[in-house]
């Protein structure tokens, strides 16, 4: 596992190296108009996550802003802490950033390090916004229209008859993403896969403490285990790491007792789970639209190579990860014989868009790694169509 500092400075050298794209954005200084920047960072938790680097000009030239602020300075970072905070309040839906300070060639830069977003879309001032190549613009009716549906495709909704059935449902699919999301946390321990698993944590630990305050959580009997997971994992996803093993040793741990707990959950309410003749017909479009999306994105690898696009491979094997990790962890895959082929398909998926394929190199093609990993997926994907049938 990396060193932070380290972590970060090497993050800068390569996206000098690439220049401005879809996940990169070179500011020289701040912008004077707040909003700007604002709907730069929307636009990355709108699409696939980035990194913008104030102190640097669009052809990569380091300025520097050391003639506004000392970033040495303890008072000064808070400051700009503070200033990057209340411009990530513009953005709607919450988005959690990452503001690191580095220094290049003498010269004081700070990065803000933005997610993938759990929401379809997000939007500055009821506006939405998309990253297209290296510009943040706003996003058409139509991008609009398709974010949503493949929103609602990826993450794996069912129609639930009554409310304790979509209780459950959410539930489990929360479940699913913590069991997913601490399996392997050591290969995502640099940046950005970390603020990404980091944000990820957050996120859940917030929808399970809403879940904690229904009604059907008191008459399940789980309100206090639900607070208790909400609690740790935002631990985990506000967690300081510095050098060091026992900086690890307090993560794991956290993670431990988590695992713990949501596997415990896992096992209970599965049981008061229903299924229905429809929930499965759903249930068998769903596997269906999801490995066609995969076998879809596959197709494009390349082209995304080729256009320096390769984050967006990344991004849609992450999303269908945990999609079909969601799929596998309902009672509908137990009664299709599928459970343990849609979970792997999720581990494998999820672990494809780590730091263990994805690395920072320049000229490196992860593709020609990832292809026997992929063709076992696929083939994983294959058997599942033939049980439930194609």
């Amino acid at each position: 596992m990396g060193d932070v500092s380290t972590d970060i400075e090497n993050m800068l050298e390569q996206d000098l190296e690439r220049g401005e794209g879809r996940t990169v954005e070179f500011k020289s200084q701040f912008p004077t108009n707040a909003r700007q920047l604002a709907e730069i960072i929307a636009s990355f938790a709108t699409s696939d996550g980035g990194r913008i680097y104030l102190g640097i000009n669009d052809n990569g030239t380091i300025y520097g802003l050391d003639e506004f602020y000392d970033i040495d300075d303890p008072k000064e970072r808070d400051s700009i802490q503070r200033r990057i905070q209340g411009i990530v309040q513009m953005v709607e839906p919450r988005i959690r950033v990452k503001v690191e300070f580095l220094r290049k060639n003498g010269k004081g830069i700070v990065a803000i390090i933005v997610p993938k977003g759990i929401e379809p879309i997000y939007y500055v001032g009821n506006i939405p916004y998309v990253r297209d190549l290296s510009s943040s613009r706003r996003a058409t009716p139509e991008e609009v229209k398709e974010l949503h549906l493949k929103y609602f495709q990826q993450r794996g909704f069912l129609e639930q008859p009554n409310e304790k059935q979509k209780f459950l449902f959410d539930l489990l699919m929360q479940i699913s993403d913590i069991q997913l999301a601490l399996k392997d946390p050591e290969d995502h321990s640099v940046d950005p896969f970390l603020q990404q698993l980091q944000y990820d944590l957050g996120a859940t630990a917030r929808i399970l403490s809403d879940l904690s305050l229904k009604p059907i959580s008191s008459e399940l009997g789980i309100t206090d285990e639900l607070r208790n997971l909400s609690s740790l994992l935002e631990d985990m996803a506000s967690y300081r790491f510095y050098l060091g093993k026992e900086s690890w040793n307090g993560f794991f741990k956290l993670r431990k007792e988590c695992l713990k707990i949501a596997n415990r959950l896992y096992s209970r309410m599965k049981k008061h789970y229903n299924i229905s003749g429809k929930s499965i017909s759903d249930f068998r479009k769903m596997c269906r639209k999801n490995i066609e999306t995969l076998k879809n994105e596959w197709s494009k690898a390349e082209k995304y190579l080729e256009r320096g696009e390769i984050d967006r491979l990344k991004e849609e094997f992450r999303r269908l990860g945990y999609t079909f990790h969601r799929l596998g962890s309902i009672p509908e895959a137990e009664e299709c014989n599928v459970e343990l082929e849609l979970r792997e398909m999720g581990e494998r998926l999820r672990a494809l868009s780590s730091m263990k394929y994805f690395l920072p190199y320049i000229g490196y093609n992860p593709i020609e790694k990832m292809k026997p990993e992929i063709e076992y997926v696929l083939k994983l994907s294959q058997e599942i169509l033939n049980k439930i049938g194609a």
